[in-house]
C-alpha cells in the first residue's frame, strides 16, 4: 500500500509505520510465539484491497453464512487498518 494512503487515513506525530514483517521481527528480539495480525477490516479502495472489500464479494460471502471467517481471513492477511500483536515475555 502506498505510504501517501497510509499516512491520509491519520497521520499522527507520533505513530512510526511498521509492516507486519518489520513488527514481528521488532518482538522477537525480546519476545517468542509473536503472532501479528491487523484489526478493524474494511479499509481501502485501491489494489487487492478493491476486491477484499467488494460490496458484492462480501454480499455473497454473507448469503453464503461465512462473513465471520472471511473476516477473519482477511486480518489475519493484513488486510484491516492497524497491526496488533499478541506476544509472550520470553
Amino acid at each position: 500500500m502506498p505510504r501517501e494512503t497510509r499516512e491520509s487515513w491519520s497521520n499522527q506525530p507520533i505513530e512510526n509505520w511498521l509492516t507486519k514483517k518489520e513488527l514481528s521481527e521488532l518482538l522477537e528480539r525480546s519476545f517468542c510465539q509473536v503472532k501479528v495480525s491487523t484489526i478493524i477490516p474494511g479499509y481501502g479502495r485501491r489494489g487487492t484491497y478493491r476486491f477484499v472489500n467488494s460490496y458484492r464479494l462480501k454480499k455473497l460471502i454473507q448469503l453464503g453464512g461465512l462473513d465471520n471467517v472471511f473476516d477473519s481471513l482477511w486480518l489475519r492477511l493484513g488486510y484491516g487498518l492497524h497491526l496488533i500483536a499478541v506476544a509472550q515475555k520470553r
